[in-house]
């Protein structure tokens, strides 16, 4: 039985998500940021769909967001680069940033 074109659009996705995962896993540590480098990847979703994707981030408590978001807005640039270097699309996704910290 064929699979339907929105099932394997959704698959599609949601392997991307997995491979900018591991990208993304791979690339913080890289970063020059100490505070980011402790950072740990815990998702990638779609949102609302591949053109932009949501990443939760782990942090350890005590947690300043509003720092954090700011350093984070500063490596996007050189953290889409590492997406791209990694997944094959015409265009890299947005990122938007989540922080959990347990607190």
């Amino acid at each position: 039985m064929p699979i339907e074109y929105g099932r394997a659009n959704h698959l599609k996705t949601l392997r991307m998500c997995s491979q900018a995962a591991d990208a993304l896993a791979l690339a913080l540590p890289e970063c020059a940021d100490e505070t980011l480098q402790s950072l740990t990847v815990l998702s990638v979703a779609p949102a609302p769909n591949a053109s932009r994707l949501l990443v939760t981030l782990g942090a350890q408590p005590p947690v300043d967001l509003a720092d954090i978001l700011g350093r984070l807005e500063r490596a996007r640039g050189f953290l889409r680069g590492q997406l791209a270097a990694t997944i094959t699309r015409k265009k890299t996704p947005e990122l938007i940033f989540r922080i959990y910290s347990g607190e």
